[in-house]
């Protein structure tokens, strides 16, 4: 089931998304482009909103194959 979680106390939770992709044939962009198209992506699959992501590592490689890797987790705490 996709969508987001309420926590305690109807608070939606918090996420921390890292991400490491991998381009092939030397292809270089903006690595918030690609931040922003995981992230849109996976609005209403993930979460919510992307709004809910308060920390975000992402990584560009040049290796075959080439693909997106995603790893989300939830927060317990966020720092003010």
């Amino acid at each position: 089931m996709g969508g987001w979680e309420k926590g305690d106390g109807g608070v939606k939770k918090f996420k921390e998304v890292k991400s490491h992709m991998s381009l092939r044939d030397g292809r270089i962009g903006d690595v918030d482009n690609y931040a922003k198209s995981i992230l849109d992506g996976l609005n209403g699959v993930a979460w919510e909103d992307d709004r809910q992501v308060v920390e975000l590592h992402i990584y560009r490689h040049t290796e075959r194959p080439q693909r997106a890797e995603v790893r989300i987790q939830e927060l317990s705490q966020v720092a003010d």
